[in-house]
């Protein structure tokens, strides 16, 4: 392993997000064509409310892996984050069309679209999700449903998560006081943990901290 990029995840550790860009940044010197380098990061960008430098190295991370859904779904979740929904949709599309079995990347495409209003859009992405995961929202709700299998599904997701199984195939934009009935631990790949764990959570499993 780069010896300077080494050091960054140990700040990254530690916490020193600002130190960590210092030496991620040396990394990037040494091999401007590891594409990990750019990714953490972002991360400690991200960590440091950077959010363009943060979005400078996402957009490079694609640049080098065009083909990788995680990227997008990384970069999604970011212009979010920044307020950029349509842009998050778009990216989360991609994620998905790459990776038409990448459950978080649907659940996520349903709360950017919950976000604008397309209510039975989120719900059909939450319920595409849930089957990925092995969820059904029925046995939940009377107390039966179990777990999906150990290292399916998404850890502390399915025992929080609920939503409407009925989907129209007519929609209009419905803007609600209240989410709709759930999307996957919503709060999870919201304001749990860190961003570097979310980041991971997309790859592995992984969730995010605001």
């Amino acid at each position: 392993m780069n010896r300077e990029f080494s050091k960054g995840l140990d700040k990254v550790k530690e916490k020193d997000f600002l130190g960590a860009i210092e030496h991620f940044s040396m990394a990037i010197q040494e091999d401007a064509g590891n594409v990990e380098y750019y990714a953490e990061r972002a991360v400690a960008y991200l960590n440091s409310n950077q959010f363009e430098l943060s979005m400078f190295d996402m957009n490079r991370c694609i640049e080098l892996e065009p083909k990788n859904s995680y990227r997008y779904s990384c970069r999604g979740f970011l212009k979010a984050k920044m307020g950029d929904t349509d842009g998050a949709i778009a990216d989360y599309e991609m994620a998905v069309k790459l990776d038409p079995e990448d459950a978080i990347a649907y659940n996520n495409l349903g709360l950017a679209q919950e976000t604008k209003g397309f209510r039975k859009r989120a719900e059909k992405n939450y319920q595409r999700s849930n089957e990925l995961i092995g969820y059904n929202p029925k046995r939940f709700d009377e107390g039966e449903n179990k777990a999906a299998t150990v290292g399916t599904t998404p850890k502390n997701a399915a025992d929080e998560q609920k939503i409407s199984p009925e989907i129209n195939a007519e929609e209009s934009p419905v803007i609600e006081s209240q989410p709709t009935k759930g999307a996957i631990a919503k709060s999870v790949f919201t304001s749990r943990s860190g961003f570097r764990e979310f980041w991971r959570f997309i790859r592995n499993g992984f969730k995010i901290k605001e």
